[in-house]
């Protein structure tokens, strides 16, 4: 709701009718609103979707998506069937792992900046995708390896 309000705030149908902005400004968004483009680009659908690297990546995010989704929608009836964890115990446990995974996010975007100064940005690619993917698949065989006495290791 309140992010309504500051939308409606801080928007306008047209610059003239705009609250929060000068009369001069208004004038120049408005004049040189007039100023188009002359040439209007075609999208390059065949050679999107015949790029290699747009289906690496397209493979990368659908392979991601399924285990963060997996483990989002799993792991609790994992933890309360399998490992006999209470219900109100398994939802805190189930939701721990996002903490990391967003600062993880985070992490990665500062490191991918620093390293794109020094490699080519392909390489940094696959590189933090390489440690993702890896953390992922290591933090799944875990999973597999640990018995019931090993409950706080599996989140």
């Amino acid at each position: 709701l309140s992010w309504v309000l500051i939308w409606f705030y801080f928007t306008a149908e047209t610059p003239s009718t705009h609250t929060t902005i000068s009369h001069e400004e208004a004038k120049y968004i408005e004049d040189n609103l007039l100023q188009t483009i002359s040439r209007q680009d075609t999208i390059p659908w065949k050679d999107i979707f015949t790029s290699l690297p747009v289906w690496a990546i397209i493979t990368a995010h659908f392979g991601t998506n399924w285990v963060i989704y997996t483990m989002f929608t799993e792991l609790p009836t994992f933890l309360v069937k399998s490992l006999d964890f209470r219900v109100d115990k398994a939802g805190l446990l189930s939701a721990l792992p996002w903490l990391p995974l967003a600062i993880s996010v985070y992490g990665a975007g500062f490191i991918s900046d620093k390293l794109t100064e020094k490699y080519s940005t392909l390489n940094v690619r696959k590189f933090i995708m390489s440690i993702s993917f890896t953390i992922i698949a290591s933090g799944f065989l875990l999973i597999t390896v640990l018995d019931n006495e090993d409950r706080a290791l599996i989140v």
